[in-house]
C-alpha cells in the first residue's frame, strides 16, 4: 500500500491529465489494501484539487471527494498537517479565506516544515490583501521546496500585478510541467497584461491543444469574480477566446 501511494504521488506532481487519473487510481488501490493509510487518503485529495483547478473533472464531485479525503486524514490523524491542509484547500476552493486560514496555521504549527502550507497560506494571505505576509510565506515555501513552488510565487507574483514576474515564473513552472493547465493559464493572463499578446496567444493555443475544455468561465466560477486575481486571469483568458 505505501508503495503504491507513493507511485500515485509521483504521478500526482507532474500535473498531467492523464497522470492525474493514473495517480487516483493507484491511491484507491493503495486505501483497498491500508483504509487507514494516511499518506493514500492525502494524494487522493490532491488529486481531486487539481481536478478542480484544472477542470479535469466534475467539479461538484472532486470538491466532495477533496472534503471527504481532508475529513479522514483529520480524523485519522488530527496531530499531523495533511489533513488541516487538505480542508484548506477545499476552504479555498469555495472562496472561504478566513477558514482556510485558521487549518492552515493548524497544519503549520503541527508541522512547522510543510512547505505546501506555507504556500498555500502565502496565496490565501495575499488575496486577502496580507501583502507582507503572503509574499513572505510564499518564498519561504520555495526555500523549503525548490522546485515544487514556482507555480505558486507565479500566482504570488500575478497577485501583486507583478506581471514581468509572474510571466518569467510561471514558465519556468511550464519547463517543469509542460500540461500544467493552470500554470499556463496564468502565463496566458500574465503575458496579456503586459502586452505580449503574441506570447499570450502562443500560450492559449498550446493549452487548448492539451485541453480544449479549459475555460473562463468555469475558472470564474470555480474561484470566484469578487477576487480582484481572479477575475483578472478570466478577464484575460477570455480576451484570448478561452470562452
Amino acid at each position: 500500500a505505501w508503495v503504491l501511494a507513493h507511485r500515485g504521488l509521483n504521478l500526482q506532481a507532474s500535473r498531467e491529465e492523464q497522470a492525474n487519473h493514473g495517480a487516483r487510481a493507484r491511491l484507491q488501490a493503495a486505501l483497498a489494501q491500508e483504509p487507514t493509510l494516511v499518506l493514500g487518503h492525502f494524494g487522493l485529495g490532491l488529486t481531486a484539487y487539481d481536478a478542480v483547478l484544472n477542470q479535469w473533472r466534475d467539479r461538484g464531485e472532486a470538491l466532495d471527494e477533496l472534503a471527504a479525503a481532508g475529513e479522514r486524514c483529520a480524523t485519522l490523524a488530527p496531530h499531523l498537517a495533511e489533513g488541516w491542509y487538505l480542508q484548506a484547500r477545499h476552504h479555498q476552493a469555495l472562496g472561504r479565506h478566513d477558514r482556510a486560514v485558521a487549518s492552515l496555521r493548524i497544519a503549520i504549527a503541527n508541522n512547522p516544515s510543510f512547505a505546501a502550507a506555507h504556500a498555500l497560506l502565502g496565496q490565501v494571505l495575499l488575496l486577502a490583501g496580507e501583502q507582507h505576509e503572503g509574499l513572505a510565506r510564499m518564498r519561504h515555501a520555495c526555500r523549503l521546496g525548490p522546485r515544487a513552488y514556482v507555480a505558486g510565487l507565479a500566482v504570488a507574483y500575478f497577485i501583486r500585478s507583478e506581471y514581468a514576474l509572474a510571466l518569467a515564473t510561471a514558465e519556468q513552472a511550464i519547463a517543469t510541467n509542460p500540461r500544467y493547465p493552470f500554470v499556463r493559464a496564468l502565463a496566458v493572463a500574465s503575458a496579456w497584461y503586459l502586452g505580449r499578446t503574441a506570447v499570450a496567444w502562443a500560450h492559449a493555443a498550446e493549452l487548448r491543444r492539451m485541453h480544449h475544455g479549459f475555460t473562463s468561465a468555469r475558472f470564474l466560477d470555480t474561484f470566484g469574480g469578487e477576487h480582484d486575481a481572479v477575475a483578472r486571469i478570466a478577464h484575460a483568458l477570455a480576451a484570448v477566446a478561452l470562452v
